[in-house]
């Protein structure tokens, strides 16, 4: 069963919970159910409520539940509300602006929708090693525990990308008296090979980093220039990153100092790695005709 209402914003929980009260709280008075088919002026004089969106001719049906609603309605078919026996409100959604939607079931359906949410919590207890009433604090505190421990690993992951950053700025290469930095590197995600970026961008002080990863099922590709080599020289990272990422059959961009692309061929990382010294160095070539190459 659907019901469409006019409404502005999602429903919280306890607002859904104070509707099944209320309709279950009506089912359990067992009131009686009449309807009849009167001109809609005379309805609407009853106070009987109109369901949003629909359209009504001269004369309607109205029901009533004895000393609590009037509607115009032409759907039911019960003669106390006890026959109706359950009522859930499965789900609340928007299905166009300002108008929200219920889901609800009633009766049977009702009574096996909550038989298999109890069997989930029941699953779910066994799984947590804990009585079903302590599912939720036992999720809580495993989510607590998650955090603690990503922490942990984001701290490890930068300790390590600090030792992987002195490493390379260690080994780095002159190219036109510019220092080169490129490698494959592991990383969590685009966000991490960023960070790490950021590092051997601050490790070189003045040069060119390069660092690929594999994210997923995609190639990505981080290039950081210098600030003294973006206004001195005009080496822009989304220049470099994106002739870089060609080689794999990928493209990209960004900002001078900072470009990311994303490629598919992991099988070409190490071609392209191998390429940024000549690449950067036809750069220079362009941008400086005359620089010494070394």
């Amino acid at each position: 069963m659907r019901f469409d209402f006019t409404h502005f914003e999602k429903m919280s929980a306890e607002q859904i919970r104070a509707v099944e009260d209320i309709v279950n709280r009506e089912i359990l008075q067992n009131r009686p159910v009449h309807w009849q088919v009167m001109p809609i002026e005379e309805a609407k004089a009853l106070g009987a409520m109109a369901l949003f969106g629909e359209k009504y001719g001269d004369e309607v049906r109205m029901v009533e539940v004895q000393d609590f609603s009037r509607e115009l309605c032409g759907g039911t078919h019960v003669r106390a509300t006890g026959e109706i026996g359950l009522f859930v409100l499965r789900g609340e959604s928007a299905i166009a602006a300002g108008v929200r939607r219920l889901e609800c079931l009633t009766g049977e359906s009702a009574r096996a929708w909550l038989q298999g949410r109890a069997d989930i919590a029941a699953q779910s207890a066994v799984l947590l090693g804990c009585r079903d009433e302590e599912v939720v604090e036992r999720l809580e505190r495993l989510q607590q525990e998650r955090k603690a421990l990503e922490g942990e690993m984001r701290k490890l992951r930068h300790s390590t990308s600090r030792d992987i950053v002195g490493e390379l700025v260690r080994g780095a290469h002159k190219v036109a008296g510019i220092s080169v930095a490129a490698a494959q590197i592991e990383a969590a995600g685009v966000d991490e090979l960023k960070q790490t970026a950021d590092l051997l961008r601050e490790g070189l002080q003045s040069g060119v980093g390069v660092l690929a990863a594999v994210i997923g099922d995609k190639v990505q590709f981080v290039c950081v220039v210098t600030k003294d080599l973006v206004e001195g020289r005009k080496l822009k990272a989304g220049d470099i990153v994106r002739e870089i990422a060609a080689v794999a059959g990928g493209s990209g961009g960004g900002s001078p100092h900072m470009a990311l692309a994303g490629a598919r061929d992991a099988g070409k990382i190490a071609e392209a790695l191998n390429g940024v010294e000549k690449i950067i160095a036809e750069m220079i070539t362009r941008l400086e005709p005359g620089a010494t190459q070394g």
